[in-house]
């Protein structure tokens, strides 16, 4: 129910304006009614259109008393209920995505901020040279907020929902060399990176980065793992259990958390093979020599990569080691401890391991990039560096038995 009513104003050309005021029921804690008035209108039916179109808002289910909220405002909402939800690791990346927004958004009525509104936004980051993953990553987090704004009944649709990141345009040269996946090690480069790791490695290098290549699992998640997570007695399937990843924020040995996995699909028992357990094994008995010889416990927090002083080595040394190796090789790619991950996939493609198992051995439902691995190393028969890489192995296993 709505009452339309006259008022002076003076700096109108008839001397007045009109306003409505406008029931939209009874507040629940104070019995009170609550109105909503609306005014400066020249004539009545300027007043009666804009209060259809505030009854059409108010039957569709918005929160009319918070129409002019800020966009600054919602994401500070949602901000403080996803902080909830996710590690300090994602808090973190989320940070630019979430500036980004702010500075462009922040002062604006989120009611106001349209599909093309928002388009012209995500246009504005590609004339301002942002690359398309940094685009797409903004765009995620933007319909993050927008999708609680509807949630919260602030607009009844996202302006997200039909904007997209707009794709750079590929050159010829660029579309050719889109079947060229370089970012996993081919099996004889794999041989080669832990034949020098076997043989001018650190301690823990050849072990730490024969369980990156040959269980996928994230760099985080080896670190977090502790020798009650594996499961490497003989007539059990030898498994390792991943429950956990290793979070840094500053990269000290000492300052570190540990962190529920990335998704639900990260948590997962993880296959070993018969050589990396024998190798774990061995790594176990190395540790308690080194400890019997120091006159106590190797690690008190029974971590399977640790320090001797029980903490667990970190991700930036262990880049630091593997960069150490790789100096040593004549090798044309960016590697990085991620790489292993891509490795793996493409080793067990040519194994003729189903796509669909590899991504549960890796933790995540479906990935882009380890389906272009899959099918580049499916489509492409690799029988010379398979044999390389099978011989390695089996030297190894001798090598093993024979110690």
């Amino acid at each position: 129910m709505a009452t339309f009513k006259k008022e002076k104003a003076k700096r109108s050309k008839n001397g007045y304006t009109w306003y409505f005021v406008m029931d939209i029921g009874v507040d629940p804690k104070t019995g009170k009614r609550k109105q909503i008035k609306r005014r400066g209108f020249a004539t009545k039916s300027e007043a009666e259109k804009a209060c259809r179109e505030l009854m059409n808002k108010l039957s569709k289910g918005l929160d009319l008393e918070n129409e002019n909220i800020l966009f600054k405002e919602v994401e500070a909402r949602w901000y403080k209920e996803y902080k909830q939800t996710v590690k300090a690791s994602t808090l973190r990346a989320r940070k630019s995505e979430r500036d980004h927004l702010l500075n462009y958004f922040g002062n604006m009525r989120i009611k106001d901020i349209s599909r093309t509104v928002y388009q012209g936004f995500l246009d504005h980051l590609r004339d301002a040279g942002y690359s398309y993953n940094t685009i797409c990553g903004i765009h995620t987090t933007a319909g993050m907020i927008f999708k609680y704004a509807r949630q919260e009944d602030l607009i009844i649709k996202s302006p997200t929902e039909f904007a997209k990141p707009q794709a750079p345009k590929l050159t010829v040269e660029e579309l050719e060399a889109l079947d060229d996946i370089e970012n996993f090690l081919e099996g004889n480069e794999l041989v080669e990176f832990l034949d020098l790791t076997e043989k001018h490695g650190l301690f823990l290098d050849f072990e730490y980065f024969c369980m990156a290549a040959f269980t996928g699992c994230r760099a985080g998640e080896r670190l977090a793992g502790k020798w009650k997570d594996l499961c490497l007695e003989d007539g059990e399937p030898k498994v390792f259990k991943i429950t956990k990843t290793l979070y840094c924020p500053k990269n000290k040995a000492s300052d570190y958390y540990l962190l529920p996995p990335k998704t639900p699909a990260a948590v997962r028992e993880v296959p070993l093979s018969d050589f990396l357990a024998s190798l774990l094994k061995r790594l176990k008995i190395k540790q308690a020599k080194i400890a019997y010889a120091n006159g106590r416990k190797f690690s008190d927090d029974d971590f399977i990569f640790s320090r001797p002083n029980g903490n667990p080595e970190n991700i930036k040394k262990m880049d630091t080691r593997m960069r150490r190796i790789l100096k040593r090789m004549n090798l044309n790619k960016k590697i990085t401890q991620h790489t292993f991950r891509h490795t793996f996939t493409s080793l067990a493609a040519e194994a003729g391991v189903p796509l669909e198992e590899i991504q549960k051995i890796l933790g995540h439902e479906k990935d882009e990039v380890t389906r272009k691995v899959y099918l580049h190393s499916t489509r492409k028969s690799k029988e010379k560096t398979s044999h390389q890489f099978n011989s390695f192995v089996n030297d190894l296993s001798m090598k093993i038995q024979s110690s």
